[in-house]
Protein backbone atom coordinates (compact mmCIF):
# COMPACT_ATOMS: atom_id res chain seq x y z
CA UNK A 1 0.00 0.00 0.00
CA UNK A 2 2.69 2.06 0.67
CA UNK A 3 4.37 1.58 -2.73
CA UNK A 4 1.00 2.79 -4.47
CA UNK A 5 0.92 6.13 -2.56
CA UNK A 6 4.39 7.13 -3.33
CA UNK A 7 3.54 6.12 -6.94
CA UNK A 8 0.55 7.85 -7.21
CA UNK A 9 2.20 11.76 -7.57
CA UNK A 10 4.61 10.29 -10.41
CA UNK A 11 1.19 8.33 -12.45
CA UNK A 12 -0.85 11.49 -12.03
CA UNK A 13 2.36 13.52 -13.31
CA UNK A 14 2.05 11.03 -16.50
CA UNK A 15 -1.31 11.25 -17.10
CA UNK A 16 -1.19 15.54 -17.05
CA UNK A 17 1.58 15.50 -19.78
CA UNK A 18 -0.37 13.25 -21.77
CA UNK A 19 -3.49 15.34 -21.63
CA UNK A 20 -1.32 18.21 -22.16
CA UNK A 21 0.34 16.72 -25.06
CA UNK A 22 -2.66 15.64 -26.82
CA UNK A 23 -4.49 19.41 -26.93
CA UNK A 24 -0.89 20.52 -27.77
CA UNK A 25 -1.16 18.23 -30.59
CA UNK A 26 -4.78 18.82 -31.55
CA UNK A 27 -3.66 22.49 -31.71
CA UNK A 28 -0.68 22.03 -33.96
CA UNK A 29 -3.61 20.00 -36.64
CA UNK A 30 -5.83 22.69 -36.30
CA UNK A 31 -3.12 25.32 -37.33
CA UNK A 32 -2.14 23.62 -40.09
CA UNK A 33 -5.55 23.07 -41.32
CA UNK A 34 -6.43 27.06 -41.13
CA UNK A 35 -2.78 27.74 -43.00
CA UNK A 36 -4.00 25.36 -45.54
CA UNK A 37 -7.68 26.73 -46.23
CA UNK A 38 -6.15 30.23 -46.28
CA UNK A 39 -3.85 29.52 -48.95
CA UNK A 40 -6.88 27.78 -51.15
CA UNK A 41 -5.71 24.47 -50.29
CA UNK A 42 -8.03 21.73 -49.46
CA UNK A 43 -7.56 19.76 -45.90
CA UNK A 44 -7.39 15.87 -46.90
CA UNK A 45 -8.25 13.39 -43.58
CA UNK A 46 -7.38 9.67 -44.18
CA UNK A 47 -7.83 6.37 -42.39
CA UNK A 48 -10.21 7.83 -39.49
CA UNK A 49 -8.31 10.61 -39.23
CA UNK A 50 -5.29 8.80 -38.53
CA UNK A 51 -3.48 10.65 -42.04
CA UNK A 52 -4.13 14.43 -42.67
CA UNK A 53 -2.55 16.42 -45.29
CA UNK A 54 -3.12 19.78 -47.32
CA UNK A 55 -3.35 19.35 -51.05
Amino acid sequence: MNKIKRLAPIALIILVLGIVGRMDYDDHIQMERYKCERNQGIWITENSGKTQYCK
